[in-house]
């Protein structure tokens, strides 16, 4: 039996024409970082588990949050609000990121 849809590109398929290591984010990678922005409404997704697994350490769960977020220095600041009640979130860059970068080869 051959599967439905193969989620895989040509330069992973080929041994010695893809790169993967842990490199530190460059200048370029962190200006890009820098310009994202967020949409201003963030959803709380729930599974079968329900609000009181999936929501658990929240104080006031709700079904959306107005969101504000950016990368202040190294870190993500991410602030939810819920009416009168808000909450910051700050995510600290790694170290390190997982890079996934082709190698094209020219010639034979």
């Amino acid at each position: 039996m051959l599967p439905s849809h193969v989620w895989a590109c040509a330069c992973c398929a080929n041994n010695g024409h893809y790169h993967i290591a842990f490199i530190k984010p460059s200048a370029y990678e962190l200006s890009l970082m820098r310009r994202m922005r967020f949409g201003q409404t963030a959803r709380l997704f729930l599974t079968e588990a329900g609000v009181d697994v999936d929501a658990k350490g929240l104080a006031h769960p709700a079904e959306a949050y107005s969101l504000t977020g950016s990368l202040v220095g190294n870190v993500w600041k991410l602030t939810f609000r819920d009416g009168n009640t808000s909450g910051t979130l700050d995510l600290p860059l790694p170290a390190r990121m997982l890079s996934y970068r082709p190698i094209f080869m020219t010639g034979t």
